[in-house]
């Protein structure tokens, strides 16, 4: 993380590599952060910062400082991410129609074929009622 700027104007100019919060959006300092620039009256999240131990700064930051190695990065902020993470509906939830995996049969443990995981444990799952039910009877 570099520098965070809360700000409820939609036309701040927003620069890659600074993360960018609405006033309403603070739910507590964010680790990480070098310096933090509050763009309205919002004392609460100057005396958080401040008690953290987090510059406040007078002006909007202009650059982005690197992170630190190891840094804690927040995951809205990655840019260039691959498209294969578009299958999910956020970077925290995938879509569900992406996980149908389909199973090979296997001959020698007598594993039948399936479109998907669903469909391999309802098998697996009728063939084990299948040889309790013959034990009972038995």
């Amino acid at each position: 993380m570099s520098y965070i700027v809360y700000s409820d104007s939609d036309t701040i100019e927003k620069i890659e590599g600074i993360a960018y919060r609405k006033l309403s959006e603070f739910y507590g300092v964010v680790a990480g952060a070098f310096g933090v620039f509050i763009d309205g009256n919002a004392p609460s999240i100057v005396e958080a910062y401040e008690a953290a131990g987090v510059e406040v700064l007078s002006e909007a930051p202009t650059n982005p400082k690197p992170p630190l190695p190891g840094a804690a990065v927040n995951w809205g902020d990655i840019k260039g991410k691959p498209a294969l993470l578009a299958l999910g509906a956020t970077a925290d939830t995938a879509a569900a129609g992406n996980h149908n995996h389909a199973i090979t049969a296997n001959a020698a443990s007598g594993l039948a074929a399936a479109a998907n995981v669903q469909a391999a444990f309802q098998a697996v799952s009728t063939r084990v009622k299948t040889l309790e039910d013959a034990a009972a009877a038995g």
